[in-house]
């Protein structure tokens, strides 16, 4: 009984876990949000492409990226391009699951140095 009832907890736990959920880097005290986008596209017809994103931090240094698939876990992922942590640029590529993109990208940095 007691196999069995643990069994079931990872069964749940392993499925709670499949929203897709990526973060680089560390959110320090003095930090701020510096971008907090949400980018949507559906297709029931065709398979989406991938697309890329860009954005400038007009010199804040960047320290974390927070990407959350707000479907839980069919609205895609993304990959750092170009830049990113330690950076004042970013460019991701936003890569659809399928028929759809559903992700909230957040972007976090200070202009102080000893946040970067």
């Amino acid at each position: 009984m007691y196999k069995i009832i643990i069994f079931i907890i990872l069964i749940y736990n392993l499925q709670s876990a499949n929203s897709t959920t990526l973060s680089w880097g560390y959110i320090r005290d003095g930090q701020v949000l510096l971008f907090d986008q949400f980018f949507h596209d559906r297709d029931d017809l065709c398979k989406l492409e991938p697309r890329e994103f860009f954005f400038s931090t007009l010199g804040a240094r960047i320290s974390a990226i927070h990407v959350t698939d707000l479907t839980g876990d069919e609205g895609g992922s993304a990959e750092i391009v170009q830049g990113g942590i330690g950076f004042t640029y970013v460019k991701l590529k936003l890569i659809p699951n399928d028929h759809i993109l559903l992700l909230n990208v957040e972007i976090f940095g200070a202009h102080d140095e000893r946040f970067s």
